[in-house]
């Protein structure tokens, strides 16, 4: 490491596969080429570290994705991390409707559900991540200085919490039907 890379901050991404099968696979490629793609997309003047874990086999299901993201930032804090994300093979879903992702900007963690993502699910993760990871950074941020919304997209039932839902629009990619007459 150059004298330059030394002075830099170091931020610390936590990758985490729930549970550790398919998810584990994707995240091992993704903690491989993510410093990378985070120097790129997000900051070159930031000194980024990809950590890879393995969270439950049997995650608890009670709660919900809320409960995930509660253990996934305990898991953060634990680590000490700065931000960590979670890559699941668990249908994670919010009124009926499919969760692509979700992430909490005052626990700094999202999750990835990759069922959602369809059959290009590595690909669509190597671009949704850097993403996700920005999102945390800069939401953050915000949440820190007090900010109580510029997106909208607070939770009324907890104030300061910004937590960013990306659904998947299964009806937008089908071919409309034709009616027979």
């Amino acid at each position: 490491m150059t004298h330059s890379e030394q002075r830099r901050p170091e931020l610390v991404v936590g990758l985490v596969a729930t549970p550790p099968d398919h998810p584990a696979r994707v995240a091992a490629r993704l903690t491989a080429e993510l410093a990378g793609r985070l120097s790129e997309r997000v900051g070159a003047g930031v000194r980024w570290t990809v950590r890879e874990g393995w969270g439950e086999v049997a995650p608890r299901r009670a709660g919900g994705v809320e409960a995930l993201l509660d253990d996934l930032a305990q898991r953060r804090t634990d680590d000490r991390w700065d931000v960590a994300l979670c890559l699941t093979d668990l249908p994670l879903h919010t009124e009926r409707v499919p969760l692509v992702a979700q992430t909490s900007a005052r626990r700094r963690v999202a999750m990835v559900s990759l069922p959602a993502l369809g059959l290009g699910q590595l690909r669509a993760a190597r671009a949704a991540v850097p993403d996700l990871v920005s999102r945390l950074l800069t939401d953050a941020s915000d949440c820190i200085a007090g900010e109580d919304s510029h997106d909208g997209c607070c939770h009324p039932w907890k104030p300061g919490v910004r937590c960013m839902t990306f659904r998947l629009r299964r009806a937008a990619r089908r071919p409309a039907r034709r009616r027979n007459r």
